[in-house]
């Protein structure tokens, strides 16, 4: 009986927490989100974001014999004009970050941020936020590909143990490859 009455204690416990910062979605915590979201520089996320489309868009490109030198340039700024013609408006970006701090904040918390990032250090933040991002990003693609071996090692010897062997595209199966018995 003991033991009930804990977990059904730490199971309600657990329900006010999970909880605890979620309320209602009113106007003015809606517009206070807005408003956060505006000043924190949540719009210039497309800055980074067209360069990761630029990135991969030139990956898909890498055997290209006869590709403009321009092409980064011209898929950099299309796609930096799509995404900031987007980030506003019905469906764009700060609406469906909208949802994302309601959960996880209170209007009460959502005003402290909002004091926040009109502070000294906060506007810093936000006036840094790009590079720190372009940074982060340059980073962690650089760590990813000192670790790619590592990863492939492990991922082959786990597929190994669990006796699969994919199929690569362009790969012929094991049997074609294999010669010919004597």
């Amino acid at each position: 009986m003991k033991i009930a009455i804990v977990l059904l204690f730490t199971f309600l416990a657990a329900i006010m927490l999970s909880t605890a910062h979620a309320d209602e979605l009113t106007a003015a915590k809606k517009a206070d989100i807005v408003k956060m979201l505006n000043l924190n520089g949540t719009q210039r996320i497309v800055e980074p974001l067209s360069l990761l489309v630029t990135q991969g868009y030139m990956q898909s490109l890498r055997n290209c014999s006869n590709c403009s030198p321009k092409i980064p340039e011209v898929v950099r700024a299309e796609t930096l004009a799509v995404l900031t013609a987007h980030v506003n408006g019905d469906g764009g970006l700060i609406d469906r970050q909208v949802p994302i701090y309601q959960e996880h904040f209170t209007h009460s918390e959502i005003k402290q941020l909002l004091v926040f990032y009109n502070s000294p250090v906060g506007k810093k933040l936000i006036a840094e936020t790009n590079e720190l991002t372009r940074g982060t990003i340059e980073a962690s693609q650089l760590w990813l590909t000192e670790l790619a071996p590592e990863v492939k090692q492990h991922i082959d010897v786990a597929l190994t143990k669990a006796g699969i062997k994919p199929q690569l595209p362009g790969t012929p199966p094991p049997s074609i490859m294999q010669s010919p018995p004597k």
